[in-house]
């Protein structure tokens, strides 16, 4: 915890004073250990070789969930470094107030490196926008905090909240204190019971009763069901699609219950075969006649 007298600093606009005084005027703001990491920008140069540039302001943003940013100045303040690697980049970002718009001015990839608490080091390579901003350096979003830096950011979560726990535990100087009506709140108790009159996983009626989408739902019902159930439903289709005339004066109905049950509700699919009937041999000449078409057999 950071707890400074203000008479031990100079007015000016120095940005130490004002991180102090931040820092005495809101002393939870040791939260932003979890977010906030400096950090080494590892970049190839055509002179010297692989250069690696202090960043100072590294802000893990969960927020940012379309990519990472690079702050224009900093990018200005190493130019000769950044240009050869500048790829142009039309598009703009929106602000977290949601009506302010800012381009962006280019793209570069980077290979950025940050050392947690035990000194191991975390690295990504990953491409950048390049953005106005002055309070940062980099911005980290979430695909790259997930992609690359996953266990650092946990690292410090894990690190700011073990040190929190023991620094701002009695903190009663730093809020009102509530009047003594206020100070009992009933507690809130939990349900013994779950709140669900019905079962909650089962399956909506209305879901249950609309019929799924398919382009071969007769196909697929067929099968769904054992031999003797589709024999059982074949049979009971006769009374409605053989006409009662033309069953009492032909003999369709054994028809359909002996050869047409064994087309219609197959027992077992063998699959297609194909038989070649043009095939055969000149034996006087002794040559082969190129088959003119193929006959398929389904059983």
């Amino acid at each position: 915890m950071r707890s400074h007298s203000l008479n031990t600093f100079t007015f000016h606009n120095s940005p130490y004073f004002l991180q102090n005084l931040f820092y005495d005027s809101f002393p939870d703001a040791d939260f932003l250990a979890a977010v906030y990491r400096s950090g080494i920008l590892s970049i190839d140069s055509p002179v010297d070789g692989c250069v690696q540039l202090p960043v100072g302001r590294a802000l893990f943003d969960t927020g940012a969930l379309h990519g990472s940013y690079i702050s224009s100045t900093f990018v200005t303040r190493y130019s000769s470094l950044f240009s050869p690697y500048i790829r142009p980049f039309s598009s703009s970002v929106t602000l977290a107030d949601n009506r302010t718009s800012v381009l962006i001015e280019g793209v570069v990839s980077i290979t950025l490196s940050f050392a947690d608490d035990t000194n191991q080091i975390h690295t990504g390579s990953f491409p950048c926008y390049i953005f106005p901003m002055t309070q940062h350096d980099m911005i980290i979003g979430l695909p790259h905090i997930l992609c690359h830096f996953g266990a650092f950011f946990l690292s410090l979560l894990n690190s700011t909240i073990s040190s929190l726990s023991t620094s701002l535990a009695p903190f009663p100087h730093s809020f009102p204190k509530l009047p003594s009506s206020l100070q009992t709140i009933p507690s809130y108790q939990l349900p013994t019971r779950d709140p669900w009159s019905t079962d909650f996983l089962s399956i909506a009626p209305e879901e249950e009763n609309t019929p799924v989408p398919c382009n071969f739902s007769f196909a697929l019902h067929f099968m769904e069901m054992t031999h003797e159930q589709a024999v059982q439903e074949y049979h009971a289709l006769f009374d409605s699609h053989v006409h009662p005339d033309f069953a009492a004066s032909t003999k369709v109905l054994q028809l359909l219950r002996t050869k047409g049950e064994k087309v219609f509700v197959p027992s077992n699919w063998t699959g297609i075969r194909k038989q070649n009937i043009f095939s055969e041999r000149c034996h006087s000449r002794q040559l082969h006649h190129t088959p003119l078409c193929e006959t398929t057999t389904l059983s």
